[in-house]
């Protein structure tokens, strides 16, 4: 009696030993807020010359900004560039602007109807911000507001261009510790050509792999 009695005993604090143990293992790894993985996944863009593909450019006076944002990054003497994608919507429309060429003037009239006047035809409006508009037509593109003659608007045609990216989003469990992180998938690039002589997708799928390489901007006359 004494023997089994002795032996329930032992049973029963192996058994609370263990699920003390167990229970300061999970405790530990539920407190450990600790996150070593990266989470900030860019786009990098890589500059390139026009007339040597194989080399990449420094451009000048290079700098974008995101049409409607505050935010400008400046590129110049940069192989490449990391820009923050949104988080919310399905494309982001960018401004390239290179500050040292030269802008000539083109004149316009703008009507009632907010609609541009060029050669004979009409361009509707879409989108003006701070006195440059942004998208007319069926694309995007830009001209910067300088005045009036005679209800005649002039334009100056700007020193940028527009790259708009199209992309998807998806939301990727990292880990508990990291929680989750936002993972995109480049559909499309477009730009207006202005010093962009052309944009190329290198790599589609953008994680938080710093050193891909996801698309390729090719300047003109570099």
């Amino acid at each position: 009696m004494n023997r089994l009695s002795g032996n329930t005993k032992k049973n029963r604090i192996y058994r609370m030993t263990f699920a003390i143990l167990f229970m300061c293992f999970l405790f530990q790894n539920c407190v450990n807020d600790h996150c070593n993985e990266p989470l900030y996944t860019p786009i990098n863009i890589a500059f390139y010359s026009e007339t040597d593909t194989a080399k990449q450019a420094i451009p000048i006076g290079l700098t974008f900004q995101g049409v409607g944002t505050d935010s400008i990054i400046n590129a110049s003497g940069q192989f490449a560039v990391n820009l923050s994608l949104d988080a919310l919507n399905d494309e982001c429309l960018y401004a390239v602007a290179l500050t040292h060429a030269e802008s000539p003037l083109e004149l316009f009239v703008l009507n009632s109807e907010n609609k541009l006047i060029a050669n004979g035809k009409e361009y509707p409006v879409k989108r003006i911000l701070n006195n440059v508009i942004y998208e007319f037509g069926d694309f995007e593109d830009q001209l910067t507001f300088v005045g009036n003659v005679d209800s005649i608007y002039v334009f100056r045609k700007p020193t940028f261009d527009t790259l708009k990216i199209s992309y998807e989003r998806a939301l990727e469990f990292v880990s508990a510790e990291c929680g989750c992180m936002n993972t995109y998938t480049i559909k499309q690039a477009r730009f207006i050509h202005n010093k962009i002589a052309n944009v190329m997708i290198h790599t589609q799928q953008i994680n938080n792999q710093s050193y891909e390489k996801h698309i390729q901007l090719y300047l003109e006359n570099y």
